[in-house]
């Protein structure tokens, strides 16, 4: 029986993704430092604190980790002030919220950016819990959805995660849990075993239904 659903936040709730590179590259430009798709995907899902420290060792840039972490956190509120949420969002958490199903927001961002962000997106009622990084190994680490299943009193066998990068992608799995991958690089739908890749959010949606028997009635 399904006790719990466990949701991402960039790049799942809302195309994040797109904007964040860019503040990815804005933040290296100046320092003469090119950023590249290829690098942004390996550190895609991991938190601040640990994007900053390894874009420090890699480059030589002479900020200090606390003035970029300062300077990425600015642009990380601009892009959550600005982005809306994915089509069928909001009906896909109502309907979760009807079933009496636990929600909890796990993400790699600071508890305060992710509090942020569901205010802004009118969520802040629909979310049980928030599980950050903060403390513990970022993605792909299972660390954050371990923990994530204790907040939601419950295990990995009762829980489904909706997740869309690659490390939180593992994260996920390597807890146990069922997972939803979010790709927009695809069409319909391909389920595997223990997971699912989907196209987007009214997938979800059948799934949940099909797979969990969730209504939204």
């Amino acid at each position: 029986m399904l006790k719990a659903v466990l949701v991402d936040l960039d790049g799942t709730l809302a195309d994040t993704v797109k904007p964040l590179y860019k503040l990815y590259c804005d933040l290296l430009s100046p320092h003469g430092v090119q950023g590249t798709p290829e690098e942004f995907k390996t550190l895609n899902g991991k938190s601040l604190k640990e994007i900053v420290a390894i874009l420090k060792a890699r480059y030589p840039i002479p900020s200090s980790e606390e003035a970029l972490k300062a300077e990425y956190d600015a642009g990380v509120v601009r892009v959550y002030q600005q982005i809306p949420l994915f089509p069928f969002v909001a009906e896909t958490l109502t309907m979760v919220k009807k079933a009496k199903l636990q929600l909890v927001l796990v993400t790699s961002a600071h508890l305060q950016l992710a509090r942020l962000f569901l205010d802004n997106h009118g969520l802040s009622g629909d979310f049980d819990a928030i599980q950050t990084s903060e403390g513990l190994p970022g993605k792909p680490s299972p660390a954050i959805y371990e923990n994530a299943l204790k907040k939601a009193q419950t295990t990995a066998d009762h829980a489904v995660a909706i997740e869309d990068s690659d490390n939180g992608f593992e994260a996920a799995m390597q807890a146990g849990i069922y997972t939803l991958r979010l790709r927009n690089d695809i069409q319909g739908n391909t389920e595997q075993d223990g997971f699912a890749d989907v196209q987007d959010w009214r997938a979800i949606h059948h799934i949940l239904t099909k797979r969990y028997g969730l209504s939204d009635v």
